[in-house]
C-alpha cells in the first residue's frame, strides 16, 4: 500500500524546530548573565575582606576642616543681670573668656536695647520684668548667636559704684567699665578690699578667668531711637561677634 503524502507541507514542523532554538538560546542567555553575576558578586566579597583592601570613606573637605580647626573654641559666655532691690534691671554685662582662658571681653548691653521677644521687639528691662532672666538670656544669646549662661545678681554684693546710677544707659556704662576695671584688678591681686568671684555664681570662675589677663571692653552697638530705648546696628554687630566670640555667626536682631 502506498501513502500519498501531501503536495506541500502545513510549516508546523518548522515552527516547532524555531522554537526549540529560541529556547536554547533563552537558556543559555540566562546562564550566562547569572554566571557573570556571581563571578562579579563573588569578586566584590573577595576584594572586600582582602587584608590590602582600603574601604571607601568620606573625609570633610581640607579646606573646611582646616577653617574649622582654625577657630579656637573658649569657655562659654556668661552674662551678668544686675537689678536692685525691687528687681528692676540695672544693667547687662557679657563675660567671655578668651580661648587661652585668661582675660577675655566685657560686652555691656544698655538696658533700654530692643530685643525680640513672643510680643516684638521690648527693652530688656521690660523683658526682665515680664519673661525674667531666661527670656532676657534667651534675647541676646540669640542676637549675639551665643549660648549664655545667665546669673541674675543684687547690685548690693557687687563692688562699690557699680550699676550705682541706675538704669544702664551710655553714660552709666562708662562709669561701669572702670569699677569693672578696679574689680578685676582687685581679684587678680588677691585683695579682700573687694568682693570675691562668688558673687556671680556660676560665673565665678569665668570672673576668675578673665582676672588674669588683659580685658577689653566692648558696648554693643546701639542707636538710639527714642527716650530709654536703643536699637542695635546690625550692619556693626558682625565686627563685635568676630572679635569676641570667634566662629559664631549673629542671629541679628
Amino acid at each position: 500500500m502506498t501513502a500519498v503524502l501531501p503536495e506541500q507541507g502545513d510549516g508546523s514542523r518548522r515552527r516547532r524546530r524555531q522554537e526549540a532554538v529560541r529556547r536554547r538560546r533563552t537558556q543559555r542567555s540566562v546562564a550566562a548573565v547569572g554566571l557573570g553575576a556571581a563571578l562579579l558578586i563573588g569578586y566584590v566579597v573577595l576584594r572586600h575582606n582582602s587584608p590590602g583592601y582600603l574601604r571607601p570613606t568620606f573625609a570633610t573637605p581640607t579646606t573646611v576642616r582646616a577653617a574649622v580647626e582654625d577657630v579656637p573654641a573658649g569657655p562659654p559666655p556668661g552674662l551678668v543681670a544686675v537689678v536692685d532691690g525691687a528687681g528692676q534691671l540695672r544693667s547687662l554685662t557679657v563675660l567671655a573668656v578668651a580661648p587661652s582662658g585668661s582675660g577675655g571681653d566685657l560686652v555691656h548691653v544698655p538696658t533700654g536695647t530692643l530685643l525680640e521677644s513672643s510680643a516684638g521687639a521690648v527693652p530688656a528691662r521690660e523683658l526682665m520684668a515680664s519673661g525674667g532672666l531666661g527670656a532676657v538670656g534667651d534675647a541676646l544669646g540669640k542676637l549675639l548667636g551665643a549660648d549664655l549662661l545667665a546669673v541674675q545678681v543684687s547690685v548690693d554684693r557687687l563692688p562699690v559704684g557699680l550699676s550705682a546710677s541706675g538704669t544702664a544707659d551710655l553714660a552709666a556704662i562708662a562709669t561701669d567699665q572702670q569699677v569693672w576695671d578696679r574689680w578685676l584688678a582687685a581679684i587678680r591681686a588677691g585683695s579682700v578690699s573687694e568682693p570675691s568671684p562668688a558673687v556671680v555664681g556660676e560665673l565665678g570662675n569665668e570672673l576668675l578667668a578673665l582676672s588674669t589677663g588683659e580685658v577689653d571692653h566692648h558696648q554693643l552697638p546701639v542707636e538710639s531711637v527714642g527716650e530709654g530705648l536703643e536699637r542695635v546696628r546690625v550692619a556693626d554687630l558682625d565686627g563685635l561677634v568676630a572679635r569676641v566670640f570667634p566662629g559664631r555667626i549673629p542671629a541679628g536682631p
